[in-house]
């Protein structure tokens, strides 16, 4: 990586760790959520009337 003038690499380094470490807790924060999703506490939260065309897992046999 070429020198930028008025940056002191010290400088440019810190910058972009911290770019990194950003990025990082972005990225696991968005694993998190995605592994612990679970069913709305409202399904029908709008009132629609298409609730007949989703199964009811509520209730699942097993």
């Amino acid at each position: 990586m070429a020198a930028q003038p008025g940056w002191h690499p010290a400088e440019r380094l810190l910058l972009l760790g911290g770019l990194r470490a950003a990025y990082a807790v972005e990225s696991l924060w968005r694993w998190r959520r995605l592994v612990t999703l679970r069913m709305p506490e409202l399904r029908n939260a709008l009132g629609d009337s298409a609730d007949h065309r989703l199964p009811d897992l509520s209730t699942e046999a097993g």
